[in-house]
């Protein structure tokens, strides 16, 4: 069995941190098409991975997205 595209791709940034006021999350932030250095990045992320996987995204940093 294989795990689907999106959790391949997610686990691809394993042990990424974040630094400072949420300071580093800019290549997310380009891949979600969403968001702005600062934001809580939960949302941002999933959208990333998504749009990396070939799924459009909600292209929203808002986490009720």
């Amino acid at each position: 069995m294989t795990a689907p595209v999106w959790i391949v791709e997610g686990m691809k940034d394993l042990g990424f941190h974040e630094t400072g006021n949420n300071q580093g999350i800019e290549k997310f932030i380009a891949q979600a098409h969403c968001g702005v250095p600062g934001d809580p990045w939960c949302a941002i992320w999933v959208n990333a991975v998504l749009e990396r996987s070939g799924i459009r995204g909600t292209r929203s940093a808002s986490s009720q997205s």
